[in-house]
């Protein structure tokens, strides 16, 4: 199967339809016949398995769901994947015109006054490009009422919008225990990287030398496979300051990690520290 996007395909995947998808890589001696593949949705290892080895396959400790839900487990993630693209003007107006009926001073005075749609929208295009929910219109509305006033910036205000989500952008990290595991960059990459932040009409850029940021990105690597081995989401905190551009510096190298800032990290949670991301001594 094909999904696509405007007529442009962004995924594919293959089911066998008379078959169970086990999903994981028990021990050896736990292993099962079946049709080796990857998960579509999260590129796991798995077996397609008939349904005689399919208890067999669950005692084992792989989890095995039916074609069916391969399919939904896979649109879901795509759609997470691209719902900044998904998100259109007229839906922008659309959720804004029901916080109007609802909650009409969240809208009075800022849009169109203060911001147009056109802003809102590439907002939260900006959130979503994050895995951040946009479902609290509200809160996000007063974020804006609160910080628009004082800059147009886009980013800026993306910012101010997240720091008014961040209870909800922690709780979705947060293990069973309530902790929020995290890698964080050494005080020396951080005064690196703050050193190379230069600034133009489209806004905050990194101008790290190739073999600066290449030593980054490897050692961050190193610390995102930990966090994955210990079956954690790698998150990395810095400091406000710092975020978007690293956040800018990561992106198009790793898709799954998370970039918060300290000042979105709420105070009564715990937060793990798994490590900390430093470059090689010299000499």
């Amino acid at each position: 199967y094909t999904m696509k996007l405007r007529g442009v395909p962004v995924a594919t995947g293959q089911v066998v339809i008379d078959r169970f998808l086990a999903i994981g890589v028990p021990p050896e001696d736990q292993q099962i016949h079946g049709i080796r593949c990857t998960d579509p949705a999260f590129g796991l290892s798995a077996v397609w398995v008939t349904e005689a080895d399919r208890m067999r396959a669950e005692m084992a400790g792989y989890t095995v769901v039916d074609p069916t839900s391969v399919i939904a487990t896979h649109v879901t993630e795509v759609i997470k994947k691209h719902a900044a693209e998904i998100l259109g003007r007229q839906e922008v107006q659309d959720l804004v015109e029901r916080i109007r009926q609802t909650r009409p001073a969240a809208v009075e005075g800022l849009i169109p006054t203060v911001l147009s749609v056109a802003d809102l929208h590439r907002i939260l295009q900006n959130l979503l490009a994050e895995q951040v929910s946009i479902r609290d219109m509200l809160s996000i509305m007063e974020a804006l009422g609160d910080r628009a006033p004082q800059t147009r910036d886009i980013d800026a205000l993306t910012e101010a919008v997240r720091l008014g989500l961040r209870r909800r952008i922690c709780a979705q990290y947060l293990t069973e225990d309530g902790r929020l595991p995290v890698l964080t960059l050494d005080p020396r990459v951080e005064r690196l990287i703050l050193a190379a932040v230069q600034e133009d009409a489209s806004g905050q850029f990194l101008a790290l030398e190739p073999d600066q940021a290449r030593a980054i990105l490897e050692e961050l690597a190193k610390g995102m496979e930990r966090a994955s081995r210990m079956g954690y989401q790698p998150i990395l905190v810095v400091t406000p300051r710092l975020r978007l551009v690293v956040r800018r510096l990561t992106a198009s190298v790793f898709e799954n990690l998370v970039v918060l800032s300290q000042a979105e990290l709420v105070p009564d949670i715990t937060i793990e520290n798994l490590g900390m991301v430093s470059l090689p001594s010299e000499g």
